[in-house]
């Protein structure tokens, strides 16, 4: 991956509990925010403490395997259906 700058990380609120699809924008996507580096960003957590600070590999990483479980709980939705 080729990102600049190399040392940028970004804030996220992990799902929980109350995450669902109707919900997503707001209890995730409002704490999206890319830093230059973590020293830029670090009130950030002191400030919502809900959020996390992940290297952009680690939320790519992580985005993936969501949408990985996602797609195997929508296939499975969609078999129960048909049934």
């Amino acid at each position: 991956m080729s990102l600049h700058p190399k040392d940028a990380v970004l804030s996220l609120r992990l799902l929980d509990r109350e995450t669902n699809t109707s919900n997503a924008q707001t209890t995730i996507c409002a704490y999206r925010h890319f830093f230059v580096d973590r020293k830029a960003a670090s009130t950030w957590p002191d400030l919502h403490p809900e959020a996390v600070l992940l290297s952009v590999e680690d939320a790519v990483h992580l985005a993936r395997e969501i949408a990985s479980v996602a797609r195997r709980y929508a296939e499975k939705e969609e078999e129960r259906e048909l049934v």
